[in-house]
């Protein structure tokens, strides 16, 4: 019996060895994973045990995930930012079904190291994630050439790695991988270096790095012992990168060592198919995986931690519909979204939104604006997020005037002064002496102190004055222009600059 032998799979085959490592790599990723075929020991013992352990938890495992971007050594070479958080939320979405769902563990770690950034070798990317992995949660890493391959997952040091050209919410390399990374072989595991042939009769057994795997048979009779050890995958004999489309998940027909005849199904994430057919785990998959996180991660998992969806819509306090502001002194407020935990606002003079004011994320549900245009129309909108869901719609815009007002115009009768008492003090921090306004008019005044960019540090009410005067504490705060604003329940606002050194 011959079974012909393709060059490529040969390579992947060997990519694992010392012996490529010296080879050339593609500038372009081909659509290979480079995660090592193996059938894990412990995945072994859950499937095993799939029936034992339903009473682990049905409840849904929000897992935390570090996510580490490479660069060159001179900070050049990232992957978009919203490219990684559009794969992340499409990676939440095709694990929603398994009741396991991502959050971003902290910021973005970028790093600048161009070994890393573009390495060849699986010795270089296990360095680079020994050196950088976070504790008690995933990490992965997005690259330029991840070892030849469009992604991999290292076992050893516990890491994915993605290359960036292969990083999109159709061919699901980075889901993928996390797949091998809570213990799932391939669909198609013993082929990894034969290339099927339709032509000549399909054998009971295939070897596979000096090991015999059983080929699995259509009729299921050996589904717990061949291939991926799953009996709820269809049997898949194709190591190569085949096309499906959303509507067909079928490829080839494939002839079993019995001669039973059924067409591959590539909708498995586990497969080699390529496009947007592949796009769910099975049952015993998603078994396996929990069974992976609940009892050999339970570092990870922290069951105080929920999160629930973010809706789009955002309340826009301040400035009102067309309302007229005053240029140098505008701000945003908005009322805070059930489940969001930071917020993108973007501000443009024109009438659509390119050529940006502002475009900036606040954990806050404040902003205070930059000089605006005077004498023009604003628009502004909002995005609410969080670190489950870093993908949303920008709320409807709302539209607002830029003018010059006077006080008179800001504060309806009354003829207001805000003084600054000791405005270069960080020490003493910063005193406020307010004129013209009554006891009461204090009860509904709001006051702020910001850095330049609008972001607040602190904030006081009418409880927390003394008399006329407000005190803010600056120590800690580095040297620079800070802004101290005071808002009206009218919506009135005036801000003043200060220097502290």
């Amino acid at each position: 019996m011959k079974l012909l032998q393709n060059v490529g799979v040969i390579l992947l085959a060997l990519i694992f060895s010392a012996d490529l490592f010296s080879q050339e790599i593609n500038s372009k990723p081909p659509h290979l994973c480079g995660t090592p075929p193996d059938r894990d020991e412990r995945l072994i013992y859950y499937q095993q045990n799939l029936g034992n352990y339903r009473f682990l938890t049905d409840d849904t495992l929000f897992i935390p995930l570090k996510i580490h971007i490479l660069g060159k050594n001179d900070g050049t070479g990232y992957v978009s930012r919203t490219l990684v958080e559009e794969s992340f939320c499409n990676l939440n979405e095709v694990f929603l079904h398994t009741g396991i769902q991502f959050f971003i563990k902290g910021d973005f770690n970028y790093i600048d190291n161009t070994d890393w950034y573009s390495h060849d070798s699986f010795s270089a990317g296990e360095r680079m994630i020994l050196s950088n992995n976070v504790p008690d949660a995933l990490n992965s890493y997005f690259v330029d050439n991840a070892a030849g391959a469009c992604g991999y997952y290292n076992t050893f040091v516990d890491g994915v790695v993605v290359a960036n050209f292969c990083l999109d919410g159709i061919d699901q390399i980075w889901t993928h991988e996390i797949g091998h990374q809570f213990t799932l072989p391939h669909t198609f595991y013993g082929w990894e270096a034969t290339i099927y042939n339709p032509d000549e009769p399909t054998p009971e057994q295939i070897m596979l790095f000096g090991q015999w795997v059983e080929v699995e048979k259509m009729d299921g009779s050996n589904c717990r012992e061949a291939a991926d050890g799953f009996c709820d995958t269809a049997p898949d004999y194709l190591s190569y990168p085949w096309i499906c489309t959303a509507d067909n998940p079928l490829g080839i027909f494939l002839t079993d060592p019995l001669g039973n005849m059924e067409r591959v199904d590539g909708s498995n994430i586990m497969s080699y198919a390529f496009g947007p057919c592949r796009n769910s785990f099975s049952e015993e998959q998603t078994q396996a995986m929990r069974m992976n996180i609940l009892l050999d991660r339970p570092d990870i998992v922290d069951p105080s931690i929920k999160f629930g969806p973010v809706e789009s819509e955002v309340t826009i306090i301040h400035p009102a519909e067309n309302e007229i502001v005053q240029y140098d002194e505008a701000y945003l407020k908005w009322e805070s979204v059930p489940n969001a935990t930071y917020y993108q606002v973007q501000l443009t003079s024109l009438p659509f939104f390119s050529n940006l004011l502002v475009d900036e994320v606040v954990r806050d549900t404040f902003l205070q604006l930059p000089q605006l245009v005077l004498e023009n129309q604003h628009m502004v909108r909002i995005k609410p997020l969080s670190e489950f869901q870093p993908c949303n719609n920008f709320s409807n815009r709302r539209a607002f005037i830029a003018s010059e007002l006077s006080n008179t115009d800001l504060f309806p009768g009354i003829d207001f002064q805000m003084k600054i008492v000791n405005p270069t003090s960080l020490n003493r921090g910063v005193e406020i002496e307010l004129k013209g306004l009554e006891e009461s008019d204090l009860d509904n005044v709001e006051l702020r102190l910001s850095d330049i960019n609008g972001r607040m540090i602190s904030q006081l009410n009418s409880q927390q004055y003394s008399g006329n005067k407000v005190h803010f504490e600056t120590g800690g705060l580095s040297a620079g222009i800070y802004l101290i604003t005071l808002i009206t329940e009218s919506g009135g606002m005036i801000s003043e600059r200060v220097i502290l050194q």
